[in-house]
């Protein structure tokens, strides 16, 4: 997903949203979970490619149980 013009604290806030409302999805006794990446232009990566690379490596980072704990405002630290 793309957020446009929205600082990252933000964006943290979003993701968590999201995840929150997928782990409430169950079906048949199992419930869905899901894992988010981000990476912030251009404080972070300037390009397209090193964008979702950053993304996919703090996703799978996360997936792995690698990644610190979120924050409360859903960003890392």
């Amino acid at each position: 997903m793309l957020l446009p013009q929205t600082p990252k604290e933000v964006a943290g806030v979003v993701g968590a949203r999201i995840l929150e409302a997928i782990s409430k999805i169950c079906l048949g006794g199992v419930c869905l979970s899901a894992n988010i990446g981000y990476a912030s232009f251009p404080t972070e990566a300037q390009t397209a490619e090193a964008l979702l690379q950053l993304a996919d490596e703090r996703m799978y980072a996360d997936k792995n149980g690698t990644s610190p704990k979120a924050s409360p405002d859903g960003l890392e630290g």
